[in-house]
């Protein structure tokens, strides 16, 4: 993400890891199509993409990772300088959005009806490359909401 640019625009590219963690013993999970992943700079989107459809069995942990893209992302100027200053200090603030639909399967029952998952993470980075760590994270906020 080129921040000293002239041009207004950016197109930032993330590459993101996800852990999913199924504890349970009984349950799968179906992680249906139609999911979505993004990132925001303060109220801006930064890029976005989509999780894989895979099935999880119960007792598994599978990481998977998706590639998120923005094109054009205008920031205002007050966002930008406060982007280029994160970025100086080492501490650039992101917000992780997630919403994934999901069916459950339990035992025999084939699959559950459909369920949206909704996730938001505050993470903090130490940078914008690809050498990037998680300096700190929140998980503040998850939800479910029926979708029949």
């Amino acid at each position: 993400m080129n921040l000293s640019s002239p041009f207004s625009s950016i197109s930032p590219e993330f590459d993101v890891s996800i852990k999913a963690d199924n504890g349970n013993h009984k349950l799968g999970i179906y992680y249906e199509n139609d999911s979505s992943v993004e990132i925001f700079y303060r109220d801006v989107s930064l890029c976005n993409g989509v999780l894989p459809a895979f099935y999880q069995p119960s007792n598994n942990m599978t990481v998977f990772h998706s590639a998120l893209k923005g094109n054009d992302v205008e920031l205002a100027e007050t966002d930008r300088r406060a982007l280029m200053n994160a970025v100086a200090k080492r501490r650039v603030p992101l917000t992780f959005n997630l919403r994934a639909p999901v069916k459950f399967k339990v035992g025999s029952l084939v699959k559950s009806w459909k369920i949206m998952f909704r996730f938001e993470c505050d993470v903090t980075v130490d940078e914008l490359t690809v050498e990037a760590k998680i300096l700190q994270k929140k998980n503040w906020w998850y939800g479910f909401d029926l979708k029949g």
